[in-house]
């Protein structure tokens, strides 16, 4: 009997994917997503304005899909936070006139979370609470989102833009599955969709201390290949500062090459380190987000670094046939690394 029933269930959920309504309102539900620009910004208001566009959204999905049998709140970042181990620093509101940045009310101040409860034909009973869990903020820069073939390019198409959506097409397909089999589901599922994870994870760590929320397990979208990352050890952020000291003869892009190397040893040792059986088998990263004036954010990889080399006194052929040497010297270190 169980085997008939999971057989149904899975029949009626590959109907509800296949279709063309489901795909083409999947693909515009994620465009329109990942054009709002949610990534970090030293204007707190601005953020707050397009962290609300995405939730005018989401909101806007979950009525429809769900009505009344769901409930909305949008529950503020607690300041609070600020006294807890696990809170990160906003780094993004540090400016040359502020340079120590916001404190947590500053810097949350009307900003938070957006829960969604989708209630079970036993919602506040007993049984097993399942909560789901993706951010809508982005890292920077932003770039708008682009549909081609069955592929969808923007930020924030899969981290985490797509476990969002993920996130509706379960309540869609839920909601049809229902419809389908003339069924309900038993129990509670709360959706949270969260901000501030890329500088740090305070929002969802706002929500897992607020006492008024309990679930039992917890399934959090981000990008992982589709395995089960059951721990991960998170992100540990640096800033190294050069400096010459008065010293004759310092060259601070060589010192900074070696800093960078050494950095990726250490990186390489971290990786080393991860033997436990719970952590993933994606690897340690060592990323060097922002070198001087390049790069945007401290997770995002930096595609764009300037080296200048100058030769002074020297003729424009002269100039042209250092290049010509340098060129393979170049081409091997990249063909190297």
């Amino acid at each position: 009997m169980v085997m008939e029933v999971s057989d149904k269930i899975l029949k009626a959920l590959d109907k509800s994917l296949a279709s063309a309504d489901c795909k083409k309102w999947t693909e515009d539900l994620l465009l329109e997503l990942v054009e709002i620009d949610t990534s970090p910004k030293a204007d707190v208001r601005a953020m707050k304005a397009n962290e609300d566009k995405a939730y005018d959204v989401i909101k806007r999905e979950v009525g429809q899909l769900l009505g009344e049998s769901a409930s909305v709140t949008f529950l503020p970042i607690d300041p609070r936070v600020e006294a807890h181990p696990a809170y990160t620093p906003p780094h993004y509101t540090k400016t040359e006139q502020n340079p120590a940045g916001l404190t947590a009310a500053q810097a949350y101040a009307d900003r938070g979370n957006l829960l969604v409860k989708r209630l079970g034909a036993n919602s506040g009973g007993t049984g097993y609470v399942l909560a789901l869990n993706s951010h809508v903020d982005v890292v920077a820069p932003h770039f708008p989102g682009r549909l081609e073939g069955d592929v969808i390019f923007g930020r924030g198409a899969c981290d985490a833009k797509g476990a969002v959506v993920a996130m509706l097409l379960q309540m869609r397909l839920l909601r049809d599955l229902e419809k389908a089999l003339n069924i309900r589901c038993n129990k509670d599922v709360l959706y949270q969709f969260v901000t501030e994870e890329e500088p740090g994870g305070n929002g969802s760590l706002s929500v897992a201390l607020d006492p008024s929320l309990t679930w039992d397990a917890m399934l959090v979208g981000e990008i992982t290949k589709l395995k089960v990352h059951p721990a991960n050890r998170g992100a540990l952020w640096y800033k190294a500062e050069l400096n010459d000291a008065g010293q004759a003869g310092v060259n601070l892009v060589e010192m900074a090459a070696r800093v960078v190397l050494a950095l990726e040893d250490e990186g390489a040792k971290i990786k080393g380190e991860s033997a436990h059986p719970l952590f993933p088998t994606r690897p340690v990263q060592t990323n060097h987000g922002i070198i001087g004036p390049y790069g945007k954010h401290p997770s995002s990889v930096n595609d764009k670094v300037t080296l200048v080399v100058r030769i002074p006194g020297a003729s424009e052929g002269q100039i042209e046939e250092v290049g010509r040497q340098l060129m393979p010297v170049v081409t091997a270190a990249v063909a190297k690394y």
